[in-house]
């Protein structure tokens, strides 16, 4: 976890499936939560894609098999919400998106070419099913939020700042919540 946050990690799983609506709608709550006044600098967030199996045919809900988009995906939510919105092949879209995303396209496909992408999805993989055995296949809601362990019912932003600032942060946005 993040030393100069205090141990206060918000883990946000993003698991897709489909067209990314819900990623989209609540990636305005995750850009209004980080940009809120200090939380950026006293959480750490944390963003995992639903993957599982094992290479070549690994799984992604509504993904076709090998996980294209997760593959490329390098855990950024511009990146995902790009990939969504092209009609191109996965490798156009992967070039694209990552530009978009201000990431390097020689690193992504230097990692996911070589051994270190199979390893890295199968620990992925790994993680997931130990984390969430029931949902080993199949569908599920998305996306899961932690913060601190504790999974979070509510995707809005008043109750996940709520919440965060409960955990004990020092952040700006914490002192100018109403309090009832």
């Amino acid at each position: 976890s993040c030393q100069a946050c205090g141990g206060h990690t918000v883990d946000i799983r993003l698991h897709l499936r489909g067209k990314l609506t819900i990623l989209k709608e609540f990636g305005q709550t995750l850009g209004q939560l980080y940009m809120a006044d200090g939380i950026a600098e006293a959480v750490e967030f944390n963003l995992h894609a639903a993957i599982r199996g094992t290479s070549p045919e690994f799984e992604c809900p509504d993904e076709d098999v090998g996980c294209p988009m997760t593959k490329f995906v390098n855990q950024r939510v511009t990146f995902m919400t790009c990939w969504d919105d092209s009609k191109a092949s996965a490798e156009v879209k992967a070039q694209r998106c990552a530009a978009e995303a201000k990431l390097s396209w020689d690193t992504i496909s230097s990692c996911v070419g070589g051994g270190q992408g199979v390893a890295l999805a199968e620990a992925a993989a790994e993680s997931f099913v130990n984390r969430f055995p029931s949902h080993k296949t199949g569908i599920f809601a998305v996306p899961h939020i932690f913060i601190n362990g504790a999974e979070q019912t509510s995707r809005t932003f008043e109750r996940l700042l709520s919440n965060l600032c409960a955990t004990g942060i020092r952040a700006g946005a914490c002192s100018k919540m109403l309090v009832i």
